[in-house]
């Protein structure tokens, strides 16, 4: 206990502040967040839009990490449909939108070889995102068991997003 004492003695001097303020720092507890909204793209016939489509958003922009989301239930929209694409999209810009214009196609599966299925048959769609960014996408046809599995690998910054990071960094200060 006493070398931890020490380097808590030692990191508030260096930072010039003091040792109270150290420790209520260490305590603190660092969450990951999702950095953006993910979700899947949606057709609603009844939708009164041109295409009808949209992207529902399983994931939000600051939900906590590692995070499940499962139970979500879609249906088919045409009658003797035999496979059903699930493309994955991501916010694009500063605010969440169901707009597909206002997201970007990150991936796309498929489940294939199911029987004939009637419109309105049940599909389920679990998103998982853990705290290294990697996004896994679960649609399974509950009849069948007919199933695909996706799986994302979410970048980070881009670099010029890092340096301005990187400087903005450099002008704080740890004050009490």
């Amino acid at each position: 206990m006493a070398a931890l004492d020490q380097a808590a003695d030692e990191v508030a001097t260096q930072l010039g502040i003091s040792r109270e303020t150290v420790d209520r720092l260490a305590a603190k507890t660092v969450t990951t967040v999702a950095p953006r909204a993910f979700g899947v793209e949606i057709h609603d016939p009844r939708d009164t839009r041109p295409e009808g489509t949209f992207v529902d958003h399983l994931l939000h922009a600051n939900d906590p990490l590692p995070r499940r989301v499962e139970g979500n239930r879609y249906y088919t929209v045409m009658d003797n449909q035999e496979a059903v694409r699930f493309p994955i999209w991501e916010q694009a810009g500063a605010l969440e939108s169901r707009e597909l214009e206002h997201n970007t196609k990150i991936g796309e599966g498929t489940i294939t070889g199911l029987p004939p299925l009637p419109a309105g048959s049940p599909l389920e769609v679990a998103f998982e995102m853990d705290e290294m960014g990697t996004l896994r996408v679960h649609a399974v046809e509950p009849t069948s068991r007919r199933d695909v599995h996706i799986e994302l690998k979410i970048g980070g910054l881009d670099r010029e997003r890092v340096a301005e990071a990187r400087k903005l960094v450099a002008r704080l200060r740890v004050s009490e």
